[in-house]
């Protein structure tokens, strides 16, 4: 196997996880300390990604990110190159190339991805353009992708950039539907709202004839049709594509975790958008609940930055709350009272299923009729009715990942919001005493049916009543 000889760096640390196919490096020197991840899809000859990164640590303070708390400084030009030409050096040693042809052969990839979407934010880093221009030069048929987090600068350098190089293409970190809620998942001030953010999407689009991406990060929070509709208003889907993302969410220990609760978030979530005319992809970063194949989630990385204080900085986010476990219902020992219908979030001492959807709808922007959301409903109760035909055994179909009472679940937001449409003014308490009316007819009426069914001889008992 040849040798790697770095200039730039004064050591390198290798994490595998071969099952998910997927390696982390973790370069460091005196002052710095930065990831990279390498991916094969499934080979590197087929498929080849590279996440390099852009800062050591950074300053945006992102609350998922497990380097958020820290920022050191910028990398250079030449110390954000040599992450990306040892990842294609392992790459071509796993391919047991020797070291003559490791050079050329990433031009052989049929499709590499080299993105700037591991450590710091590339829009805080002019040196980014240096890099770019040098990959594209090297490796003229990869492709190059920027991910930002949009913070309020100059864009020009990166546009003027990405008409010069063909294969340039633009990422926005969104992963809220709201500007209240993004503001407390990534803290930094100086960021662009987003309505700013598509605009900026949209100029280089035009700029570039080439569309422009939206990341977003599907929660239990955030993953609602409501969400996805208040996405809508900013980001057209005829000009943005779309990427959900499996949240990379940290442990107990400050490592990456992730399960499959997380991923059918993320995948009912592009369900929603593929609904309202977007592209969408679900990206699973592989290995985040081994080696923290996320974004920042090393926990090597996070243990530098505390043990080198005088050279991590604090960012904006240190001491802020960080993204934790999933939100997941709680049944309270015993189980819930008749009459009693609530949903429970941890750590929020309990909602009911009424002020839950009226808090999401509230939030929700974007401007909808009444005729609007009841063809919504339509929508989803088509959706309820498929899976109960399903579910009787009646269709060669497999069940959805919601399933009925998934689905159920879905007719009654809409309905509820349907309702707060109508009439804001009408609380809880109203629509309690609605149903509480409705069912007692409903009672009624049922009794009054059986007694005319009833009939001698036909099975039924005569009470005398």
């Amino acid at each position: 196997m040849s040798e790697f000889k770095l200039k730039h760096w004064d050591d390198v640390k290798t994490f595998k996880d071969e099952g998910e196919q997927v390696t982390k490096f973790v370069f460091t020197k005196e002052d710095a300390v930065v990831e990279t991840v390498l991916y094969r899809y499934p080979t590197y000859m087929e498929r080849t990604v590279i996440c390099h990164s852009v800062m050591s640590g950074c300053p945006m303070g992102c609350r998922f990110c497990g380097t958020g708390d820290f920022f050191v400084r910028n990398l250079t030009k030449d110390e954000m190159l040599e992450q990306v030409d040892y990842a294609l050096w392992y790459a071509c040693q796993e391919l047991q190339l020797d070291a003559v042809n490791w050079t050329s052969t990433p031009n052989d990839i049929e499709k590499l991805q080299i993105m700037s979407m591991s450590m710091g934010e590339p829009m805080l880093n002019k040196n980014v353009d240096k890099v770019y221009r040098t990959l594209h030069w090297l490796y003229p048929n990869a492709a190059l992708l920027m991910s930002t987090s949009a913070p309020d600068v100059d864009y020009e350098w990166f546009f003027t950039l990405a008409e010069d190089v063909p294969t340039v293409g633009m990422q926005f970190s969104v992963h809220e539907s709201t500007d209240e809620a993004r503001n407390k998942l990534i803290p930094f001030e100086k960021k662009l709202t987003l309505t700013q953010m598509a605009a900026k999407g949209t100029e280089f689009a035009v700029r570039t004839n080439r569309k422009p991406f939206f990341n977003y990060c599907a929660g239990e929070h955030n993953s609602s049709p409501f969400d996805a509709m208040n996405l809508e208003v900013d980001f057209n889907p005829k000009i943005w594509e779309a990427t959900v993302s499996v949240i990379c969410e940290q442990d107990s220990t400050g490592g990456a975790k992730s399960n499959q609760h997380q991923k059918d978030l993320a995948a009912k979530f592009s369900e929603h958008l593929v609904k309202l005319g977007y592209n969408v992809r679900v990206f699973d970063p592989a290995g985040q609940d081994t080696i923290g194949g996320g974004c920042g989630q090393l926990w090597f990385v996070q243990d530098w930055m505390k043990q080198n204080p005088e050279k991590a900085r604090p960012s904006c986010g240190a001491g802020k709350e960080k993204v934790g476990a999933p939100v997941i219902p709680i049944i309270p020992i015993g189980g819930i009272k008749k009459g009693e219908l609530q949903v429970f979030a941890a750590g929020t001492g309990g909602k009911s299923l009424w002020d839950s959807v009226v808090a999401t709808s509230d939030k929700i922007t974007k401007v909808r009729s009444e005729q609007d959301v009841a063809s919504y409903a339509m929508t989803e109760l088509g959706e309820l009715m498929e899976e109960i035909i399903i579910n009787s055994g009646r269709s060669y179909k497999k069940p959805g990942k919601d399933g009925v009472v998934g689905e159920a679940v879905d007719v009654i937001i809409c309905m509820v919001d349907l309702i707060r449409r109508h009439n804001p003014k009408l609380t809880e308490t109203d629509i309690v005493e609605i149903a509480r009316r409705k069912c007692s007819k409903w009672e009624h009426n049922d009794a009054r049916e059986n007694a005319e069914r009833r009939q001698p001889g036909q099975g039924w008992t005569d009470y005398g009543t």
